[in-house]
């Protein structure tokens, strides 16, 4: 399993300080919540630990590689779910397509992640027309579809009702 390093990490931005001096290491098992306050730079400290922003100073590694290097162990979903202008089915296939998985492969994948979503009667229908909660279902589901090591999650649940929240928290566990 890959450890988490992040050894003095920095990052600023227009002259601000918006992570100062982290130093964190983790073993990558189990479930982790970083929790903190509205502006706290949650959602930025994640970003920092997929590779989607670069430190100012520091490093985030993952097994030893820089989390650039290693996004394709994880999976992330943003707080807002990010949709691709095409059908469910054809977002669950494209992390499978980006990353080169067989083709014979990606059908069952997708029926599998439909499945757990609970979106397979929505499967040809345009991802844009979903509800709040059934774009983050999908979303999360896009996120496992390449069955990664790590899946970091942005405030998952934030603004949705109860049977949403508890049909996600089964996904991801």
């Amino acid at each position: 399993m890959d450890h988490l390093i992040l050894q003095d990490l920095n990052y600023t931005s227009d002259g601000a300080s918006l992570l100062k001096n982290i130093n964190v290491t983790h073993e990558n098992k189990g479930i982790t919540a970083i929790i903190g306050a509205n502006g706290a730079g949650k959602s930025l400290l994640l970003s920092a630990l997929h590779g989607l922003i670069t430190p100012t100073s520091g490093h985030v590694t993952w097994g030893n590689a820089p989390a650039s290097e290693t996004k394709n162990t994880r999976g992330y979903v943003f707080q807002k779910p990010i949709i691709l202008r095409r059908s469910v089915r054809d977002n669950l296939a494209y992390p499978l397509k980006v990353q080169n998985h067989p083709k014979a492969d990606q059908t069952d994948a997708i029926d599998k992640m439909l499945e757990l979503s609970q979106l397979s009667h929505l499967a040809d229908q345009p991802a844009a027309s979903l509800s709040g909660g059934e774009a983050q279902r999908m979303t999360i589901a896009r996120a496992l579809i390449t069955q990664p090591k790590t899946l970091l999650l942005d405030e998952p649940c934030s603004n949705l009702d109860p049977a949403s929240t508890k049909l996600i928290e089964s996904m991801i566990l």
